[in-house]
C-alpha cells in the first residue's frame, strides 16, 4: 500500500482530524499544483480547482467541510 493510499484511507475514516499536511501530501501526490494567498490555498490539476483554508491560530485540523469537499471530488474522479 503506497504512502498516497494510505492517507486516503485515513482520511475517510476519520474526517474530522485531518491535518492540512496530509491533505497538501494527498493531493501533491495525486498530480496538484498548489497556490496559495494567505491561509487559502488553491490546489489546481487541469480544470479542477479545490479550495482548502488552513488551519490557524489554536486549530490544528483541516475544516470537516473542506475535506468532506475533497472526498466528493475524489469519489467522482474515480480515485476512492
Amino acid at each position: 500500500m503506497s504512502k498516497i493510499d494510505k492517507l486516503l484511507q485515513r482520511t475517510r475514516n476519520n474526517p474530522k482530524n485531518v491535518r492540512f499536511e496530509d491533505i497538501e501530501s494527498l493531493l501533491n501526490g495525486l498530480g496538484f499544483k498548489i497556490r496559495s494567498r494567505g491561509s487559502h490555498y488553491t490546489f489546481r490539476k487541469d480544470r479542477n480547482i479545490i479550495m482548502v483554508v488552513k488551519p490557524h491560530g489554536s486549530k490544528k485540523f483541516t475544516a470537516m467541510a473542506d475535506v468532506k469537499k475533497i472526498l466528493a471530488y475524489l469519489k467522482e474522479e474515480g480515485y476512492v
